[in-house]
């Protein structure tokens, strides 16, 4: 099937399916096209009856790093602008979607660095195993160029780790390194040292499933503890849209995103926006008759 897929690298052996995000020339950034591969290859695994376990990673020296920042062209009009957006967003609403709808295993398998929108897939798989190494961190979230985390990751890091722990990961500029972050095995499960030791790794721990549970079980119990989750994503992902289609609009992120590429301190203005940003959502909630 590998064929089938631009950026994408699909196999399957003994039930077991392996999803290759494949642009390790941008350490497996998204574009549309690799996000619209990734929801099909995940309800390509969701509908056959012959898998039952999938791995997910990447290739190259990085799981995912998020978003293209080559997407973001600041001289479209802003129409153009926020249906880009949009249609960024929805690309991950629906991958985080597909991953807690699949009433099978799910997991990450960590090659590299994780960060924003990579980070939140990563999150939303049942387990996460990681190679470890002073490079390979994960980044939760864009603070640094004046946007806020998306693709849900404040809920799905939130039920990992809790509210305080949550917050402070949402920080501008914070990064964990792998061996902390399983240190708690809130989010990593185990370490290895090389990529071909993390997949074996993540084979037994499969055929440990197989042995020891009901595949039907483990399916029922998955959907009983996302249930409450999917409620919470549906407002989450409404206001992440709202707010982040505002924040792109913005001269922070116009200033944050110059001085990540000039590798500098961004200079933001000192204004505080956020009850004017809420009033206006509120406003649009009333009109459409609540959130």
């Amino acid at each position: 099937m590998d064929g089938d897929y631009e950026h994408i690298l699909y196999s399957t052996e003994d039930g077991i399916t392996t999803v290759t995000l494949n642009r390790p020339e941008v350490f497996n950034a998204f574009n549309r096209k690799m996000g619209e591969e990734l929801q099909s290859a995940l309800e390509c695994f969701k509908m056959s009856r012959d898998e039952w376990f999938c791995i997910l990673t990447g290739a190259g020296k990085a799981f995912c790093s998020g978003e293209d920042l080559k997407n973001i062209d600041l001289d479209l009009p802003a129409g153009e602008q926020a249906r880009n957006t949009c249609e960024a967003l929805d690309s991950y609403q629906g991958i985080v979607y597909s991953i807690l709808g699949t009433p099978k295993p799910i997991v990450a398998a960590l090659n590299g660095t994780a960060a924003g929108a990579g980070l939140s897939i990563a999150l939303a798989c049942d387990e996460r195993f990681a190679i470890s190494g002073d490079k390979n961190m994960l980044v939760p979230g864009f603070g640094r160029i004046g946007l806020v985390p998306d693709a849900g990751m404040v809920p799905l890091l939130q039920r990992l780790v809790g509210y305080r722990r949550a917050k402070e990961w949402l920080e501008p500029g914070f990064g964990i390194s792998m061996k902390e972050a399983c240190d708690s095995r809130d989010l990593i499960s185990a370490l290895y040292d090389n990529t071909e030791t993390m997949l074996a790794g993540v084979k037994e721990y499969a055929l440990c499933i197989r042995e020891s549970r009901s595949l039907t079980e483990f399916g029922s119990t998955k959907i009983l503890m996302v249930e409450g989750m999917m409620d919470i994503l549906d407002k989450i992902f409404y206001l992440e849209l709202e707010l982040q289609t505002r924040l792109e609009l913005g001269d922070d992120f116009r200033e944050g995103l110059a001085a990540f590429k000039e590798k500098r301190k961004p200079n933001f203005n000192r204004v505080i926006g956020p009850l004017t940003l809420y009033e206006a959502l509120a406003d649009e909630a009333e009109k459409a008759g609540g959130v």
